[in-house]
């Protein structure tokens, strides 16, 4: 198991979560800016969001030294701006 998680490619492999999860930021940025989203829920969104977040910061921080995470971790930053400013108040 310790081999699999040293290996550089499973790494590289991994370090396209960060890219799948930025992807979906910004769609949730572009939906928040330009539409008006109405929740039944916003603590379930909350939970549902913090959860997923989580999930992607365990995978970023696993892959810190790759260029793609880090590329990815600067530009998530002002994506998630009006997402928190709009959804959550």
């Amino acid at each position: 198991m310790k081999n699999i998680l040293s290996n550089v490619w499973t790494k590289r492999i991994t370090a396209l979560v960060s890219v799948a999860y930025a992807y979906f930021v910004f769609r949730l940025c572009y939906f928040s800016i330009f539409y008006d989203i109405h929740t039944t829920s916003s603590v379930s969104l909350c939970l549902m969001t913090t959860g997923i977040s989580i999930i992607a910061l365990i995978a970023m921080l696993y892959t810190r030294n790759q260029i793609i995470t880090r590329l990815v971790s600067f530009i998530i930053l002002p994506a998630m701006l009006p997402v928190v400013i709009l959804y959550f108040g």
